[in-house]
């Protein structure tokens, strides 16, 4: 939500308001430009307040500037509040200037849309929404415990990241810097929530689609500066319904249409959601906009090496949306952990991975040289606390907003609503399994039931395998070298068979450890 250049010693100089940043000195912070973000800033005796805020339906439209000067002790402390009360997404720092003892500490919401990511020096900070801007602005070596876990499918949501020097500030985590270093911390861990009896009479629905109202119409979005992402599923589906509520006014959707055998299902089942809901639409095709697997460091600029698999054809698709006008995509992030699946639905039946995880992670670890499998073996340490939001929804936060927000728009993720969430976790089995209350709820609004229980649904399992078969010679020859390797993470036998083995037979099972392996190693090529 907001880049700084942060040094202790500039916490002396008086803050100059400058558009929707401030400068002191040498340091500097600026907001991300986009109508769906506030700011503001506040000066209290020897200490200063400045946050970016999510915009809210039930807010003002606009937090200026202090214009009282310095603020009592009273007020300031009613504005400090008012931040950390703050209904939707916010980054905040505030500092204290008093010589010896000046701080600055930066603190970020509980939702977590785009997440700030923190290289610290000597008395000094810098802070991005773009990893990329950090990573490419100092020398950074590979943590290998976090990369052997990462090649080993055990992603986490953590402060620490690939590289040494740089920290992920978590939802509602905060960063302490002072002239001394710097201390990181995590939030208590949110309520653990449990399904529980309903009341008589309820009406569940009922109570659904008020949520659904309550989440989506929590931001004063409007159809003109929108786009919904549509994908032709259930969860893609949900957020277009909702959207197309909060106004009588057309809105705008597109969504990839898949390069798999089922396709034909996918774009007949999109037409109807586009045509049941007036929608004006854009489809792409897949196959136009494959993923890049060439490990040349040049094909892609430093970033993120955990970012999303399939950016070519979204960012092709976030460039309709800007084209277009729009500041803010609908996406529907969080709706697979909507309704989860507890132990206590089914006592008699014991929680099995699926057999295509447990393959998947067994090709895996068979990548993994002997030091690395000892660390994978080792349960981290590091995890970020339970959260409000399930952490696969964060996580993929993280690997889509910056790609999003280079384009100038603003990612709004419904499904990822705390209450909404609340709502449908407590929910009695028999209205989560199978997600029941979401089909009854498409149903309605549908008109028709696009998503019986066992329907064909969308997948990008035939995307990559098709593109590493077909530049299987290049990465072959890439792979004389390796970085992975040199570090010590991989054994290069074992990877060429998996290569081989995704190449010949477009295994599915086993292109999820190599696609991360080769988006890692390509990473490694650019920043060592």
């Amino acid at each position: 939500m907001l880049k700084a250049r942060i040094s202790i010693e500039d916490l002396s100089r008086t803050p100059r308001w400058c558009g929707r940043g401030i400068r002191f000195g040498g340091s500097e912070i600026s907001a991300f430009p986009n109508p769906c973000l506030c700011t503001l800033f506040a000066q209290g005796i020897n200490r200063w307040v400045y946050a970016v805020l999510e915009r809210s339906t039930h807010e003002p439209d606009e937090k200026p500037p202090s214009a009282q000067g310095i603020l009592s002790l009273e007020d300031y402390a009613e504005v400090h509040k008012e931040i950390l009360n703050w209904p939707l997404d916010y980054a905040l720092v505030e500092a204290v200037s008093n010589g010896p003892n000046a701080q600055v500490r930066v603190t970020t919401g509980r939702l977590g849309v785009a997440p700030l990511y923190a290289a610290v020096g000597a008395g000094h900070v810098e802070l991005s929404w773009d990893c990329a801007d950090v990573i490419s602005r100092g020398s950074h070596a590979a943590d290998f415990e976090v990369l052997a876990h990462v090649l080993g499918l055990r992603t986490f949501y953590t402060s620490r990241q690939v590289c040494t020097g740089i920290a992920l500030l978590t939802e509602r985590s905060s960063l302490l810097v002072d002239a001394e270093g710097a201390s990181f911390v995590y939030p208590s861990a949110a309520p653990t929530l449990s399904p529980h009896a309903l009341q008589e009479g309820v009406d569940v629905l009922g109570a659904f689609e008020a949520c659904m109202a309550s989440a989506t119409g929590a931001r004063p979005l409007d159809a003109s500066g929108c786009l919904v992402e549509l994908s032709g599923g259930m969860d893609s589906a949900s957020v277009a319904v909702a959207t197309t509520q909060l106004s009588g006014a057309p809105w705008r959707s597109a969504g990839i249409v898949l390069a798999q055998p089922d396709r034909n299902v996918q774009s007949t089942r999109r037409r109807s959601i586009v045509q049941t809901l007036a929608l004006e639409d854009v489809s792409l095709d897949m196959s136009a906009y494959m993923p890049v697997v060439d490990l040349d460091s040049s094909v892609r600029a430093p970033e993120h090496p955990l970012g999303e698999f399939y950016i070519e054809a979204f960012d092709a698709l976030w460039r309709q949306a800007a084209t277009k006008g729009c500041h803010a995509v609908l996406t529907g992030i969080g709706g697979d952990e909507l309704f989860p699946r507890y132990e206590t639905d089914h006592p008699s039946a014991s929680r099995v991975k699926p057999s295509k995880l447990i393959a998947a992670e067994k090709i895996a670890r068979s990548m993994l040289s002997r030091r690395a499998r000892v660390a994978v073996a080792t349960e981290p340490l590091y995890c970020a606390p339970t959260s409000a939001i399930p952490q696969t929804a964060l996580l993929a936060h993280t690997a889509r907003s910056p790609y999003m927000m280079r384009l100038g728009l603003w990612p709004v993720n419904p499904l990822c609503d705390p209450s909404l969430i609340g709502f449908c976790h407590r929910l009695p089995v028999k209205f989560r399994g199978e997600r029941r209350l979401l089909r009854q709820y498409l149903r309605k609004h549908l008109r028709k039931d696009l998503f019986p229980i066992g329907y064909k649904k969308e997948t990008f399992d035939y995307v990559l395998p098709e593109a590493i078969s077909l530049h299987y010679d290049q990465i072959n020859a890439q792979l004389r070298e390796c970085a992975l390797a040199d570090f010590g993470l991989v054994d290069m036998k074992a990877v060429k068979c998996v290569l081989k083995r995704v190449a010949d037979t477009r295994d599915i099972a086993a292109t999820a450890p190599l696609a991360i392996f080769l988006f890692l190693e390509r990473f490694m090529r650019q920043v060592t």
